[in-house]
């Protein structure tokens, strides 16, 4: 039964909880039972170094047995630091990164020293508070390890990049970018220098228009221009560039920037060649074809086209059988089959060639085996001189010894 007395003594012993004398009780708490279960690592550390106290997970992090902690210090514990006595001894607050551990088992950690004060503002010493920040470190070194790869390659391939942010309106150039342009790596370009670099006239006004259609409407480019760069020179590269979306609102450009220059004048050199060759063999007095595998023409000069009475666009992919009598294109494939096959050239062989409408000429032909890049037998070049008019010469030369013969 509850009496009255002995509900007021509950109530008073319940309201004693938060007077002075049970506060202090609970101040009294062992302040090492309160450090151990903090989650994170945190030691207390003296002026001198000396390790006061630790949580477990701490200790856990250097790998400490709990009773020994009082004959620890701090200085042993983060021997391999520098510097660290002269960072204590200035009394502020200081972080830095380190590993710990042998090299198969090594973590990497970051720790920060925050000074001490009693309650008297006094400093007595640091409040050490540790990280593992493995996984991170690790990811910031592959990070390296593939920008140190992507660098590389763009060195390599003189490949830059670039990128364009469209509200701050600031233009990024990596170093090859940069170098590309012969200017400084501490060169800070903006848009209207990036676009006066382009060769005055096409190149310039094509790249104002394709650099503002990517913008406004987030088409994308890719094109060969020539640039002027610092130094003077002129160099072909090919610049390219996409938009970037948020929200349906392009944001940024990205884009990459190629030194193509000695590409295009190998380019040009092999087309001025193909010019030449192509002037010269056209001018020549002969037939000159060139067929693939199949028989098919694949190349014709201005002479053959003008026998056969056709355009070059009409010829190219016809074989024998669509221009000369059958029995002629017979033996032509033939000749052809054995040139493929033996790899060996018919030189100056008397042929006869009859076209549809049944018009007859005599060549003096020769066929060569075509050989690719790798040495393979990729066709034959065919080149036919019209002999008709020597053949005829012959015939009658033929008839007038044949008639003075007869006569004597």
């Amino acid at each position: 039964k509850t009496t009255g007395h002995t509900t007021r003594r509950k109530k008073k012993k319940f309201l004693n909880c938060n007077n002075p004398r049970t506060l202090r009780a609970v101040e009294r708490i062992e302040q090492h039972y309160l450090l151990r279960q903090l989650p994170q690592a945190t030691a207390l550390v003296g002026l001198d170094g000396s390790l006061l106290d630790a949580s477990d997970t701490w200790l856990a992090l250097f790998e400490l047995p709990p009773k020994n902690i009082m004959n620890a210090n701090i200085f042993k514990v983060l021997e391999n630091v520098e510097c660290l006595k002269e960072n204590i001894s200035a009394q502020k607050a200081f972080s830095f990164r380190h590993s710990h551990g042998e090299k198969n088992e090594c973590r990497w950690l970051e720790t920060s020293f925050t000074p001490w004060y009693d309650e008297k503002e006094n400093i007595i010493g640091s409040i050490v508070q540790t990280n593992d920040i493995s996984r991170e470190v690790e990811k910031e070194l592959e990070i390296e390890r593939i920008n140190d790869i992507l660098k590389t390659k763009s060195e390599v391939a003189q490949v830059g990049c670039w990128e364009y942010d469209v509200q701050t309106e600031k233009l990024y150039w990596c170093d090859e970018t940069k170098k590309i342009h012969q200017v400084p790596l501490s060169y800070e370009p903006n848009v209207n220098e990036a676009i006066e670099f382009y060769k005055p006239g096409y190149s310039r006004n094509k790249i104002s228009m394709i650099f503002h259609k990517a913008i406004h409407e987030g088409t994308p480019f890719n094109e060969r221009l020539a640039i002027v760069t610092q130094k003077g020179e002129e160099r072909w590269v090919q610049s390219a560039g996409k938009a970037i979306k948020k929200n349906g609102e392009v944001v940024k450009i990205f884009g990459t920037f190629q030194d193509i220059h000695d590409q295009v004048m190998i380019e040009t050199k092999v087309m001025e060649n193909q010019q030449l060759l192509t002037a010269l063999i056209d001018n020549l007095p002969l037939n000159v074809f060139v067929k693939d595998l199949d028989s098919k023409k694949i190349l014709v000069n201005k002479s053959e086209c003008e026998y056969l009475g056709k355009s070059p666009k009409e010829l190219i992919g016809k074989t024998d059988f669509d221009l000369y009598d059958e029995e002629v294109a017979k033996i032509s494939r033939e000749e052809d089959l054995q040139v493929i096959k033996t790899l060996k050239p018919i030189l100056g062989k008397e042929t006869i060639s009859i076209k549809k409408n049944g018009q007859t000429t005599n060549f003096l032909t020769s066929k060569i085996p075509l050989f690719d890049m790798e040495g393979k037998v990729s066709g034959l070049i065919g080149i036919s001189m019209d002999i008709s008019a020597i053949k005829k010469k012959e015939d009658q030369l033929r008839n007038l010894i044949n008639l003075t013969s007869i006569q004597n």
